[in-house]
């Protein structure tokens, strides 16, 4: 019997939790896992799977108090307890003056390993508990819950895990093919500060800074959960062991389309249109006069947040151009309701305008450990928010003000829920670090939530959570969204395994849209609606219907419910009707830069009621309409195979037919190719006349049987993306196709060359014909100067894709083609190359670093020139060149970076500075890892001020090429040639040039350094 077949025997005959024991040992034992324990020293010695001992030593707990004195601790006597639920041991031991309470209980999941240290010491100190389990050999993956992963056991060699910062629910899983155990810190415990370390032996979980002494109790556990092979059934564990943490407090209120942030100068005519783009709820925002005051005690007034040049007592003099009322606010809410959509008032408890902080709750404010306030956002304080402070019972009672003034609201917007600080300035009673009190200020954010969520749900309202770190902080909160940043989204994603998450990454151009759509389906998230014209618009218009089946979806929880082909993302959904959605995405495809499709890509699923699914239908983001394909049952497992897919799929599994017309052939046509249209009409409601048209045709027949061909000949001189039109018996459906030639071949990015020595792009190559085909394949310059070395004649089987590597060399930007032929026809696909503009010299200022760094000026880094390159590294590393004079120009860098020497720090940065006035006064553009953004910021008099964001996450090791364009207050920031964003700023208008990164001790490289002027 295999371990596997062990444990679902025993899974299928459940038991009890119960206790045997041995001479030496004890035995706590249910159906899934015995844990041995020694009766010497209260050690954990085996945790058994199925028939597997997966420790490889013993377990141990450690506790340590602030001199960093580990006490390991030695147990002496037991008192076994027994229910029809749980069996626990316990063992009580005194040491270093603390009695310390070691208590194992087993129910019939899971593992509860809990310590309670009493202390009868007079003061306060610092404590520290480590729980240790040396599983990490017997476990073949692990997954953290995080933004990455999983990761390879036997290729750690240490990581660091920070609750609140790395993942957002402090737990932690291994596994093999055949078995998992994973680690969770109870939710109800207060964790300071919590840590889970992995290394070549050892799960350690640590709990810092804990405040045992003056009779007071410190807690410290982990549950230690045993499943199946896979990383599903935690999520399973924690949503069930503690549902009020997942589950929306008023399901009934909240709306799980789209979003859209409104400000109240929206007319009616733009809210119908946001209406047709399938907004269904917004957050009001920006009515109040600043942050921290949001109903004022008069009926109208002047709106100054975000800025800072009218004072306090001017504002409450009636100061502040920019007005608006009550009254208006109302009509505002009307409006927006009448078009039947949601509004989410705008509210946050955390931060507040620094003159109004200063001059009413000073003592509130949160500080660090050198007396000096928190970071927040611009020109506001960071408060504490305890309910029992003056700040937090006024920012309280703000909440009944406008449950008062508004109560046709649908809810609060609630932001800012993600302060994570540790505040010296206040005390929670449970927090000590280095000898002093302090005040974690996710415990008053919990305590808050508490209070808000009773207030307003008592009342029907919703509450929708910014940027939630914890999953405590997510307790009453009925929606949640990740703001801005991929990373957030990646690690929230599991905090809304039933809740509606929200993505929001201010998407603006063609690719950040798709990527926007593509990440928030995998993540099983919606969507805020993008900020780009209409072409982009009508992407996410695409993707609606994959959206609208996903409305109240929950995870798939189940160990191993899901395969798919490697280097494809996916997720699994269950439906509020009992149907399932399977999401596939190519990460690093794109219907916007035209990748092919590829072919054939199997699936299987497995869930409990499989054998009740009887339809599979297709939903892509890549082209319109409803697709069916056929699948194999066998038992609950179904085997499906994917006939087509770009970059977005959805198999809509469901027990009954859901669509009344559905396609049944390929969306994909061959130019200069006869091809069949078939379609399936579905139901009992007789039909008579179908008529297809497309852009080269219309077709009309009479419906005699429910499968209808229609048989097209494609012309040569259509290409890419083309609506068909279905109208059955006058109403219309609407479908889309592809049309390709024989064979798509297609760059991975837009061509840039970023060395004069040329370099090797990437390219998809994929046959979409039936039939095996050997190319031939050629490449030359028609525009510009350079060179294609295409080193091989390629076969390719009936529709295989492969990615393949050409070497390009161009001295200019220009454009090429590469050719080839295919049943004795020629195909041509032409391109535009572009390289750096240092290639063409010239300019005001060009090096290539031969002279070493000769020409900057240096303040901080290590450096070193090399082959044309400057490599730097160090705590901060920052070089410039001062020219006052230099007003309108270019400026461009090829930037690679190499990541941090600290292993903490998994994220990638690397920035050019523009207008540089000196090491405090300047512009900064580049990539900002940790937030996944380009950022363009600006920093004067030392203050960082951002400008403008986009999404994107740089690879290591890959060379980019970053370009500023500056005239006048204009500027204009590029990556390898596409323009990212732009800005107007009048703060500098002249000013020389740097390159660095100002933290996070990173390494980057360095090359072709170019300024050309515009003139002034």
């Amino acid at each position: 019997m295999t371990a596997l077949h062990f444990f679902l025997y025993l899974t299928s005959i459940l038991q009890n939790p119960h206790i045997a024991e041995t001479s030496h040992e004890f035995f706590l034992k249910n159906s899934y896992m015995q844990i041995g324990i020694s009766k010497t020293d209260g050690l954990i010695t085996k945790i058994v799977l199925g028939t597997n001992n997966i420790l490889d030593g013993a377990c141990s707990v450690s506790y340590r108090k602030q001199t960093n004195a580990t006490h390991q601790i030695v147990l002496s006597a037991t008192r076994p307890v027994l229910d029809d639920e749980f069996a626990s041991i316990e063992f009580v031991t005194e040491c270093d003056k603390k009695i310390i309470v070691h208590r194992y209980t087993i129910d019939t999941i899971a593992l509860r390993w809990e310590v309670n240290i009493k202390c009868d010491t007079k003061s306060d100190h610092e404590g520290y508990v480590a729980f240790s389990l040396p599983i990490v050999k017997n476990l073949e993956k692990i997954f953290p819950y995080t933004h990455c992963g999983p990761f390879e056991s036997k290729e750690i060699d240490e990581i660091t895990l920070t609750y609140r910062q790395d993942l957002y629910i402090p737990m932690i899983t291994g596994y093999s093919q055949n078995y998992g155990l994973s680690i969770v810190a109870p939710f109800e415990l207060p964790k300071p500060k919590l840590q889970f370390v992995i290394n070549k032996q050892n799960y350690i979980v640590s709990f810092h800074h804990l405040r045992p002494g003056s009779n007071k109790d410190v807690n410290a556990a982990i549950y230690i959960v045993p499943h199946g092979g896979d990383w599903r059934p935690c999520l399973d564990f924690v949503l069930k062991r503690y549902p009020e943490y997942f589950y929306p407090a008023n399901p009934q209120k909240l709306q799980w389309g789209w979003y859209y942030l409104s400000y109240p100068d929206v007319n009616e005519t733009q809210i119908k249109s946001f209406h047709d783009r399938h907004v269904e709820w917004i957050e009001f925002t920006a009515f109040y006069p600043f942050y921290g005051l949001y109903i004022p005690s008069v009926r109208d007034w002047g709106i100054i947040f975000d800025r800072d040049d009218i004072s306090i007592a001017r504002w409450e003099k009636g100061a502040g151009a920019k007005r608006i009322s009550l009254e208006k606010m109302k009509k505002f809410i009307q409006l927006w309701h009448k078009y039947g959509i949601q509004v989410f008032l705008y509210y946050q408890s955390a931060e507040a305008w620094h003159q109004y902080a200063k001059k009413y709750y000073n003592k509130d404010i949160a500080i660090n450990k050198h007396g000096s306030p928190l970071p927040s956002w611009l020109y506001t304080h960071l408060m504490n928010s305890d309910p029992d402070g003056d700040w937090g019972r006024y920012i309280i009672d703000q909440a009944r003000k406008i449950l008062k003034t508004f109560p046709e609201i649908d809810g609060i917007f609630y932001d800012r829920v993600d302060y994570k600080d540790f505040d010296f300035g206040h005390n929670d009673g449970l927090t000590m670090i280095n000898g002093r009190s302090a005040y974690m200020l996710a415990f008053g954010q919990e305590r808050m939530n508490d209070i808000l969520s009773k207030l307003f749900h008592k009342k029907g309202k919703a509450i929708w959570g910014n940027l939630p770190t914890s999953i405590e902080v997510c307790k009453g909160l009925d929606g949640i969204m990740a703001e801005k940043n991929l990373r957030y989204l990646l690690k929230s994603q599991y905090l809304g395994l039933v809740k509606p998450v929200i993505y929001l990454p201010y998407d603006r151009l063609p690719f950040e849209t798709e990527a926007k759509l593509k990440n928030a389906l995998v993540c099983g998230a919606t969507i805020s609606v993008t900020y780009g014209d209409i072409n982009i618009q009508n992407i996410e218009s695409k993707y609606w219907p994959l959206f609208d089946i996903l409305k109240n979806r929950t995870w798939v929880l189940k160990a191993s419910c899901l395969k798919v082909p490697e280097g494809l993302q996916s997720n699994i959904y269950r439906t509020s009707d009992n149907n399932y959605i399977v999401v596939i995405v190519s990460p690093e495809k794109f219907q916007v830069k035209n990748h092919p499709f590829e072919y054939s890509l199997p699936i299987t699923v497995k869930v409990p009621d499989g054998g009740q699914i009887e339809y599979v239908y297709v939903l892509s983001g890549d082209w319109q309409g409803v697709n069916e394909i056929k699948m194999e049952k066998k038992g609950n497992e179904l085997h499906i195979v994917l006939p087509y897919h770009l970059a977005t799929s959805a198999l809509y599994l469901t027990r009954k037919e859901e669509y009344e017309l559905v396609r049944v052939s390929s969306p994909i046509l061959i130019k200069g190719n006869s091809h069949e249209i078939i379609f399936k009409v579905n139901g009992n409601t007789p039909h008579h006349d179908i008529v297809l048209r497309t852009p080269w045709a219309k077709i009309h027949k009479k419906i005699t049987a429910d499968i209808i061909k229609f048989k097209v000949n494609v012309p040569r001189n259509v290409a890419a993306e083309i609506d068909i039109t279905v109208s059955l018996d006058g109403q219309e459906f609407r479908f889309s196709s592809w049309v390709v030639e024989p064979i798509s071949f297609v760059p991975k990015e837009d061509i840039f060359i970023h060395h004069q020595e040329g370099e090797e792009i990437p390219f998809y190559i994929s046959n979409n014909l039936s039939s095996t085909v050997t190319l031939n394949l050629k490449g030359i310059f028609i525009k510009g100067e350079g060179k294609i070395n295409i080193p091989y004649v390629l076969t390719l089987d009936p529709f295989e894709i492969q990615f393949i590597k050409i070497p390009i060399v161009a001295k200019f930007s220009g454009n090429a083609v590469i050719f080839t032929r295919v049943h004795n026809e020629e195909i041509k696909w032409p391109f535009k190359v572009n390289t750096c503009l240092a290639f063409a010299n010239g300019g005001l200022f060009l090096d290539d670093f031969t002279d070493g760094m000769r020409k900057w000026k240096i303040f901080s880094g290590t450096w070193k020139a090399s082959i044309n390159t400057a490599q730097a590294s160090g705590p901060t590393h920052f070089a410039c060149i001062y020219n006052d004079n230099w007003r309108n120009y270019i400026f461009e860098v090829t930037v690679r970076c190499r990541g941090s020497t600290n292993p903490r720090v998994d994220w990638l940065k690397s920035y050019i500075f523009f207008r540089v006035r000196d090491d405090k006064n300047y512009y900064r553009f580049g990539f900002q890892g940790d937030s996944g953004v380009l950022s363009l910021y600006k920093r004067v008099e030392g203050k960082w001020i951002k400008l403008r964001t986009a999404p994107f996450i740089p690879e290591k090791n890959k060379w980019y090429t970053l370009r500023v364009k500056v005239e006048g207050t204009r500027i204009t920031c590029f990556v390898d040639n596409k323009d990212i964003m732009a800005f107007e700023d009048p703060t500098f208008l002249s000013g020389g040039i740097g390159i660095g990164v100002l933290e996070d001790t990173q390494q980057c490289d360095y090359k072709n350094v170019f300024v050309k002027g515009l003139g002034n």
